[in-house]
């Protein structure tokens, strides 16, 4: 900070410590934030959460509103708080929830198998373990989902190209440029382009 150099933690650390440590810019830099939206907040840290609790104490009833799905946090390996909501509620308690269970994105089938899966987290690990989502979309009966087990992932490449080639053989007409493959990382999926070419 003595060269005037700031990273992204300095960002979130220092308005966080000023806010804690003098009432009267506390007080002035909330009057100029009365009003939050905090969007994603699953995949918020425990240093965003001070920030954000600086900025809205609980104690001065803030319009603070946060929005994101506690099944969606994948951030973990970022420094997210994968209990993020369940430390919301702990701090902010007066509060109101608004439950937005309506899928509008996919099919019956595809919402089927995520509230199965996502129904099978351990005890514990979900902030509202009944949850599930509703599929808006009717069946077309062109969605499905397909369990494929493998013993390593280096076999995922082998069995996305039999799976296309499958699907090549029941219709001519497919267009492999119609197709996507979605992967966890960049190497994975450079790893299954190599055997697609």
């Amino acid at each position: 900070i003595d060269r005037g150099w700031m990273v992204f933690d300095d960002l979130i650390a220092w308005p966080t410590r000023l806010m804690r440590s003098n009432q009267n810019i506390a007080s002035m830099i909330r009057q100029d934030h009365q009003h939050l939206v905090v969007d994603e907040f699953q995949d918020v840290n425990a240093a965003q959460i001070a920030l954000l609790e600086a900025l809205c104490p609980p104690t001065s009833n803030p319009d603070l509103c946060v929005v994101g799905d506690d099944d969606q946090s994948i951030y973990a390996f970022r420094g997210a708080d994968d209990r993020a909501f369940a430390r919301f509620d702990s701090i902010w308690s007066n509060t109101r929830t608004i439950t937005l269970d309506d899928n509008f994105r996919s099919e019956p089938p595809i919402v089927g198998a995520s509230n199965t899966i996502i129904s099978n987290a351990p005890a514990g690990s979900r902030f509202t373990p009944d949850k599930a989502a509703n599929p808006d979309k009717a069946d077309s009966g062109n969605a499905s989902v397909e369990l494929v087990k493998l013993e390593h992932d280096e076999q995922s490449g082998e069995a996305i190209r039999a799976m296309l080639l499958q699907m090549r053989a029941e219709d001519p007409s497919l267009d492999f440029s119609k197709c996507a493959v979605i992967s966890r990382s960049a190497l994975d999926l450079a790893r299954i382009a190599r055997v697609l070419d």
